[in-house]
């Protein structure tokens, strides 16, 4: 599941800030991968239609990982402005 299967070429990686600025973005199996200059980030997002809008990453090399859920149509924007405020933490 978290090897690299296909280098998304259409689809800039996130924007992280430091040690955690993505260098390309792939697809493993289920999950997004943002490789990065220390280490490979392995995310997912997901929202539904009534306004849930969710968001996790973890990294197996630092350890760390994040999960983020909303209740709210515009919940990605949280998310988007907490992982460039964060980056891998």
């Amino acid at each position: 599941m978290l090897k690299r299967q296909i280098l998304v070429s259409v689809r800039e990686p996130i924007d992280r800030p430091g040690r955690a600025f993505s260098l390309e973005a792939y697809w493993g199996l289920g999950w997004g991968i943002n490789s990065t200059i220390n280490e490979d980030i392995y995310y997912h997002n997901g929202s539904n239609e009534t306004g849930f809008r969710c968001y996790s990453q973890f990294s197996t090399f630092s350890k760390t990982g994040m999960v983020i859920m909303t209740n709210g149509l515009n919940g990605e924007k949280l998310w988007e402005e907490i992982i460039r405020e964060l980056g891998d933490y």
